[in-house]
């Protein structure tokens, strides 16, 4: 509907393209789009040259929104329609209620809802439309961050809701994609999010519609406003080091440039074959490309695709040996990934950019007791986790040496390495003993061969002195010959 609707946001057009472009050798209008009322001008009533099919359906169009935007029935709330409102409604229950929507969806993913004219606290579940294109979600209620948010489904928070309540809601508009068939078989479409994104001639530039696109590219795209030039939003795509095209909202496209229609184009190149995946059996599939993002981790103990490369939109199952203390999935972006836990088992989707595990592990603590005889060990501390680097240093007692180290859990001997004075060990899942002993230094078994050796020494030095006195005489003798 809103590409129909005019930029003067009065009229409608009768025929709204997906390519915009002048039909040759047909209707002046074929292929642009153009206010009904110059299309189609023979349905002009006297009195009523503004009213045509077309504008009547625009409008109607607009104002059922109202009728699906929040649902409900017996038991839950069903909020369909994102986008800066206030929808006044009935509980299940059948009380007042007002949902307040503060954001600039569809060109921001950030929705702020808030609960009021609620006179009276009350149960039931509020179901939030998750879009199936939205791969990297998050929801908070009053500040509490919920789990298990799954693309393509509602996701229900079961609780009493009272008035003054806040929700958070950051959906991911991250670039999606629809591959034609028939006529436009080589061709894609592009979405930011909802929005059907177009070249257009008057904002693109003449040509714009020819250039190659890649997924990859499309992911970096930076995202502005448009509003200098009658558009939601701007998307400047890199198609080269030294060229980026701007792509538009493709209800900003078509408008006049002097007195003709602009061209425009929705059908686009993307240099990538784009396999269909379906939410579920019979409903609409979605396109997504086949670039593929690291899940990175440092926790050793991680089975399923840690390490790995995935495609956007693919289900992502981890598991591990230890139970966990703590457990998050980042994106690349910071925002973290809503996951689903079941027996053990992490699942999520995962988003189009790389992502990284956080896991810190339900660790046994230990105690460390020490042994000693006649040797005692000195330690950094009486306690340490599973998996944790324990170092001691041994110390013996005067006029002993160290005859044995043993670490020990109650299931036996645990292996250690030592380096110098320092032994190191790795602490196991269970109490820990340090056991250090050291016997009396060895002495000799005949005492008086040491007091011979000895003696010989001695008397070995004095020989040696005494010879060397006998030269130092000898040596007078002959410089006092020499002078006489």
């Amino acid at each position: 509907m809103m590409g129909a609707l005019q930029e003067d946001d009065k009229y409608a057009s009768y025929n709204t393209p997906m390519d915009g472009e002048p039909a040759p050798n047909y209707y002046p209008f074929d292929g642009c789009k153009v206010p009904a009322t110059t299309d189609i001008g023979f349905q002009d009533w006297e009195d009523s040259h503004d009213l045509s099919c077309c504008q009547a359906n625009l409008a109607r169009g607009l104002a059922q929104v109202s009728e699906w935007a929040v649902l409900t029935d017996r038991s839950a709330m069903y909020l369909n329609f994102y986008g800066s409102s206030a929808a006044q409604t009935k509980t299940p229950a059948g009380k007042e209620i007002v949902l307040s929507q503060s954001t600039q969806y569809p060109i921001e993913g950030a929705v702020r809802i808030e609960i009021s004219s609620l006179e009276q606290a009350e149960q039931f579940t509020l179901a939030l439309r998750i879009p199936s294109w939205s791969l990297l979600n998050s929801i908070t209620v009053n500040g509490e961050e919920m789990t298990g948010i799954v693309p393509g489904e509602y996701y229900r928070i079961d609780r009493t809701w009272k008035e003054g309540d806040v929700i958070q809601l950051q959906l991911d508009l991250s670039v999606h994609f629809w591959e034609g068939d028939v006529r436009y078989e080589d061709k894609t479409s592009i979405y930011y999010g909802p929005v059907l994104l177009a070249a257009d001639e008057r904002v693109s530039g003449a040509g714009a519609q020819n250039e190659i696109f890649t997924a990859k590219a499309l992911q970096s795209a930076t995202v502005s406003s448009g509003a200098e030039n009658d558009c939601w939003l701007y998307v400047d795509v890199p198609v080269s080091e030294s060229k980026t095209v701007r792509l538009i909202d493709f209800s900003g496209a078509g408008h006049k440039i002097g007195d003709r229609y602009g061209n425009y184009y929705s059908w686009l190149n993307v240099a990538e074959d784009l396999p269909v995946r379906v939410y579920r059996t019979g409903e609409m599939p979605v396109w997504v490309s086949f670039a593929e993002y690291s899940v990175q981790t440092d926790f050793v103990n991680c089975r399923g695709e840690a390490g790995q490369t995935v495609r956007a939109g693919e289900t992502v199952q981890l598991s591990f040996d230890k139970a966990l203390k703590s457990f998050r999935i980042v994106a690349q972006n910071g925002a973290e990934v809503s996951y689903l836990e079941k027996d053990g088992v992490y699942s999520f989707t995962m988003p189009a950019q790389d992502i990284r595990i956080e896991a810190v592990g339900s660790y046994y603590t230990g105690n460390i007791a020490v042994q000693g005889e006649n040797a005692t060990a000195l330690l950094q501390g009486v306690s340490a986790n599973e998996g944790q680097k324990v170092t001691f240093e041994v110390f013996v007692k005067e006029g002993f040496e160290l005859s044995s180290v043993k670490v020990e859990t109650a299931n036996g001997q645990i292996e250690y390495v030592k380096e110098g004075d320092t032994y190191t060990f790795e602490m196991p899942a269970s109490d820990v003993t340090v056991h250090v002993q050291a016997k009396e230094q060895t002495k000799p078994e005949n005492p008086g061969e040491q007091e011979q050796e000895g003696c010989s020494s001695s008397f070995a030095a004095a020989s040696v002195l005494g010879a060397c006195a006998l030269l130092g005489g000898a040596a007078a003798l002959l410089r006092k010959k020499k002078r006489d």
